[in-house]
């Protein structure tokens, strides 16, 4: 095989591969569990401030490193309130947990994170 060519190979079109697939049953949008019912997690909220869910991304601003700490309505989808900070510290999670709490005084919300460490800290567990 000096050639450079590979012998005794078939090529099939994309299309051909899916159809047969789909023939077989074998495309499918998700994953189907044989006998899972029940989803795993937790359940969607029916109303405003019943979860909140929190997280850090990064973000580059002119070359330097920040990171976005964030507060999301899981019901609503809006950011009641966000933080860009230097660091990843667990005091500033807890600032601005403390300040959507007095923001929203009657909300007794879910707080549901990633078990970071600034999340699973003992001054984080006794603000939430």
């Amino acid at each position: 095989m000096s050639s450079g060519y590979v012998k005794n190979v078939a090529f099939v079109r994309t299309a051909s591969v899916y159809n047969i697939m789909k023939e077989y049953d074998l495309v499918h949008k998700w994953t189907k569990n044989e006998g899972e019912t029940k989803k795993k997690g937790f359940d969607q909220p029916e109303a405003p401030h019943e979860q909140w869910h929190t997280d850090i991304s990064y973000i580059k601003v002119p070359g330097v490193f920040y990171y976005f700490i964030s507060i999301m309505d899981g019901y609503s989808r809006k950011i009641p309130d966000w933080a860009l900070c230097e660091n990843m510290e667990g005091i500033n999670i807890e600032l601005l947990v403390a300040r959507v709490k007095e923001k929203y005084p009657e909300a007794k919300a879910r707080i549901i994170h990633d078990n970071g460490k600034q999340f699973i800290s003992k001054d984080f567990k006794s603000l939430v």
